[in-house]
């Protein structure tokens, strides 16, 4: 606010009486007057101009304000630009990673499949190979000691004697036919195949 300056009429001049040595004495009440309207009109210049360097400021700090507002609206959509692009980024990454994830996966997967077809073909071809070696063994040709007759002889002959050896109760057919047994005395006695054959002396003849 500008303050206006103080006006007056100025007086008639005047003779004094006297002179003073002070001459703050000679002045009369209306020129003392005057010269502290004119001080005061020198302070409202200053004030004045004062006054209008403070406005400026005043201005200039608006105006600063208004530029740090802009700055932080520009930093606050440059903050948010990163973070989308960060999420954007870490989306991307994400989708990827588990893009990745998925083909190795099924690489492996596959090469399971592959290990295990090539394995089961390995496993096939060996079987096939121990089926044949197999099937080249006759049994027949097979010669072992014999323990009940101490010569080698065919494997089946060696189970037979070995077998034979635990029927010292066994029934041969002439003994059979010697007692003359009709079947259904036979039946009466409900002999085991297994028990005839290592027992059949002992049942049927008592």
């Amino acid at each position: 606010m500008v303050i206006d300056k103080f006006t007056i009429t100025s007086p008639p001049n005047t003779l004094f009486s006297g002179i003073s040595t002070n001459y703050k004495d000679n002045l009369t009440y209306v020129e003392y007057l005057l010269g502290v309207i004119k001080k005061i009109n020198e302070i409202v210049v200053q004030v004045n101009s004062n006054t209008e360097f403070i406005e400026g400021y005043d201005e200039r700090i608006n105006q600063l304000e208004r530029e740090m507002t802009l700055i932080r609206e520009e930093i606050t959509v440059f903050e948010n630009q990163v973070n989308q692009n960060f999420r954007d980024l870490e989306t991307n990454l994400n989708t990827k990673i588990d893009l990745r994830l998925s083909q190795i996966r099924d690489e492996l997967i596959s090469l399971l499949y592959e290990f295990k077809a090539e394995a089961k073909a390995y496993t096939d071809i060996k079987i096939a190979q121990v089926e044949a070696e197999i099937d080249e063994i006759l049994i027949g040709q097979i010669t072992i000691l014999d323990p009940t007759t101490g010569i080698y002889s065919p494997l089946q002959t060696v189970i037979n004697n070995i077998y034979d050896t635990t029927r010292s109760d066994a029934l041969t057919a002439t003994e059979y036919d010697g007692l003359e047994l009709s079947a259904t005395t036979y039946d009466g006695y409900e002999v085991t195949a297994f028990n005839y054959d290592q027992f059949g002396k002992t049942i049927l003849t008592n």
